[in-house]
């Protein structure tokens, strides 16, 4: 074929798979993965409907081992193709085995997005020979042509008219992606952390980009890789963006890229090309706010599309994407829903947390809604303007609150009791997760009686443990707590 024609066979983009080459992969790879190739596939494809000539090659081999009755494996087709120079000169077996690690299991899809495009790379084909047989006045070219073209619009014909639907059976052996870093980040999945301003998310953003940038452990939760993230930064200034992550890392880590001024609207197709281009694992949103840029916060309809861009972002490059968004000035509703403005993005995203600020130095992300896992939470405690250090189970925090309450009322009042410690401790834990926990006891001070449907208070007077004067929670009754010593009660807490 000339140079002229070639010109006129352009590539097109796949609908499901970003580009017709990384189809083809898709398809290849699947075959190679699955060992043998069926019949309908075998028979609906040729070489001649692949793009690149190195899937051509490939898809040749591939059909000379399963004529010998052979099981189509890597080791077999490269042994085809070992007298066979690859087109860019690279080693044939790295190639097979990456096919094999991108495969999706769906062969159909792939095929059709093949097919589909290989129909208007003939058609690019032929309308070019139409055009030269025209300057030639070559009537018999033209006429043979020009029927050949009817012939490319009636096939697939019915599928323009319909919705491309995906089979059950292609969705076998699909499985969960594996988290990125803890409960809150998986690749192909959107999450929004959801705080008042000023509380640490940016902060706490910051720290997942750099020690995922150096794979090193945060808040006692290792990275699933080594992580590069494209920070979009629309609020901090470059050099307070250049301190964080220096007094985070101790240095300025090669896989955390900054951004400082994008519109999602008007940037996506060259945000998705960007994460393509540099292999992105991790797009960190701060904030949500300026870079959707809704002219109507408030409005479902227009939240909605800017979820499509979200969305298409994430199937287009597989990356995760982490939304830094403020929470409402009132206090109500769903947990899901504490976000500023319309519901349709908490609603459309797959993953919402928020940052919550226990005291002046612990924070606790809480995860309300999660798709890949069951909601978990964390604490940390901040250590100065720009680091965390992880304070254990969430269960072991809420504990200590608990028993720092008992504290403080028992040097404030004659008498603890749960309705206190709830009044005490409220807007910090919930009432209903306080009682639980008082259920299961918080030391000695606190447990459960073996026979009693109530909880007592336990004191420590010269070290011996004794129920005060066995005294019950029911029904409002107190224990009282004047003769308690208090240092050896905070010590024994601590």
């Amino acid at each position: 074929m000339s140079k002229e024609v070639e010109d006129y066979r352009p590539s097109h983009n796949s609908v499901l798979f970003g580009t017709i080459q990384e189809a083809e992969q898709h398809y290849l790879g699947y075959i190679l993965t699955l060992g043998v190739i069926k019949n309908d596939c075998l028979n609906s494809a040729d070489e001649d409907i692949f793009y690149t000539e190195t899937h051509r090659i490939i898809f040749n081999a591939i059909k000379e081992v399963h004529q010998e009755g052979l099981n189509i494996n890597i080791a077999a087709v490269a042994e085809k193709l070992r007298i066979v120079q690859k087109p860019d000169k690279e080693p044939w077996v790295s190639y097979l085995t990456y096919l094999v690690h991108i495969a999706y299991p769906v062969p159909n899809l792939a095929l059709k997005e093949i097919k589909r495009s290989a129909k208007y790379r003939k058609i690019g084909e032929d309308a070019y020979k139409i055009y030269q047989a025209c300057k030639q006045q070559r009537d018999d070219i033209i006429d043979e042509k020009l029927n050949k073209l009817k012939e490319y619009q009636q096939i697939d014909s019915d599928d323009s008219n319909t919705l491309k639907t995906i089979s059950a059976k292609d969705l076998i052996n699909i499985d969960k992606p594996k988290s990125l870093w803890w409960e809150l980040l998986y690749p192909g999945l959107i999450s929004q952390v959801n705080s008042e301003p000023g509380v640490g998310k940016t902060t706490l953003a910051y720290n997942i980009a750099c020690h995922g940038a150096l794979n090193n452990p945060f808040l006692g939760v290792h990275y699933s890789k080594k992580i590069k993230t494209l920070y979009i930064d629309l609020e901090t200034p470059t050099w307070l963006c250049k301190q964080k992550i220096e007094s985070i890392c101790n240095n300025r880590p090669e896989d955390f890229h900054l951004l400082n001024s994008i519109s999602l609207k008007k940037d996506i197709e060259k945000l998705i090309n960007t994460c393509k281009r540099g292999n992105f694992d991790l797009v960190i949103i701060d904030t949500q706010s300026r870079a959707l840029d809704l002219e109507d916060e408030n409005s479902n309809s227009e939240s909605n599309r800017a979820a499509g861009l979200l969305r298409r972002l994430t199937k287009e490059t597989s990356v995760a994407i982490m939304l830094m968004h403020h929470t409402k000035k009132a206090d109500f509703g769903r947990e899901v829903y504490r976000g500023r403005g319309a519901s349709a993005i908490s609603g459309a995203v797959d993953i919402v947390a928020n940052l919550e600020s226990v005291d002046a130095y612990t924070l606790k992300l809480n995860i309300a809604k999660n798709r890949a896992s069951p909601n978990q939470s964390i604490s940390m405690k901040k250590l100065g303007d720009d680091k965390f250090d992880f304070l254990g189970s969430d269960l072991n925090i809420e504990i200590k609150l608990i028993q720092k309450a008992i504290i403080e009322l028992s040097a404030q009042q004659d008498s603890v009791n749960q309705k206190s410690i709830i009044k005490h401790l409220r807007g910090r834990i919930g009432e209903k997760r306080i009682i639980d926990i008082l259920k299961q006891g918080v030391g000695k001070f606190w447990n459960k009686i073996p026979g009693r449907k109530n909880e007592s208070l336990f004191v420590s007077i010269e070290g011996q443990y004794s129920e005060f004067e066995q005294s019950e929670f029911q029904n409002g009754k107190t224990a009282t707590t004047n003769k308690i010593d208090f240092a050896v009660l905070k010590d024994e807490f601590n």
